[in-house]
């Protein structure tokens, strides 16, 4: 069907007994190396045919850190519309940590990274140990328990949101019985860590009452 679609410019709806010209373009990407997959038999060189009119190759973001600074004032431009947070500074060591890191995930991980750091940081400037480049600095098991006193401070408070942001991505989403029984806190203090993510745009709410489900955007 998706040879058809590329070859002839036609599709035929689900259902229907006629087929329907389209105009449209793809653009396909991918971090494998086709050559080595069609030998293997992996991906259809009839495919690969009708896809790779144009290849652009992009080198991974390791081999092209001058662009890590514009990736990250193009990252943190978002924020300055999201309500309850003011577009952060980087400190200068956040910087540089940034420009050394070898990113496998490239962009997107870098984005990530940024988007995890932004509410860790609150209204201060971005740390390194914000983006949890420091494993001396972030190292903090997930065994690990806050008192409902350190919850209160900035630096409790970004534990909990790093670790809901972990769970709702490794998971289909983390409910506030997983981080109470983490943190050893009350149910009404997860609750307003969880919905301070919500409302900054980083988790949506599944269901409601205590079964509820945060899950990452």
């Amino acid at each position: 069907m998706l040879l058809r679609l590329l070859q002839e410019r036609e599709i035929r709806p689900v259902g229907s007994t006629r087929t329907v010209r389209v105009d449209l373009r793809v653009l396909a990407a991918t971090n494998r190396d086709l050559a080595v997959e069609i030998a293997a038999q992996r991906f259809r060189a009839d495919l690969y045919d009708r896809l790779a009119e144009v290849v652009l190759a992009v080198p991974p973001l390791r081999n092209r850190r001058g662009d890590i600074p514009a990736l990250i004032e193009h990252f943190l431009a978002p924020y300055t519309a999201r309500p309850g947070l003011s577009r952060p500074g980087l400190s200068p060591t956040a910087r540089r940590a940034l420009e050394r890191q070898d990113w496998p995930g490239n962009v997107r991980e870098l984005e990530r990274t940024i988007s995890r750091a932004v509410i860790f940081a609150g209204q201060g400037s971005v740390t390194s140990v914000d983006m949890g480049l420091q494993p001396c600095a972030a190292g903090i098991s997930p065994a690990t328990k806050v008192t409902v006193t350190s919850v209160a401070t900035g630096v409790g408070r970004a534990v909990m949101r790093k670790q809901a942001l972990d769970l709702a991505l490794r998971r289909d989403g983390v409910r506030r019985g997983d981080l109470m029984a983490r943190f050893g806190i009350s149910g009404e203090a997860v609750r307003r860590e969880l919905l301070a993510l919500v409302t900054a745009g980083f988790l949506v709410r599944v269901g409601r009452y205590r079964g509820a489900r945060y899950v990452s955007v």
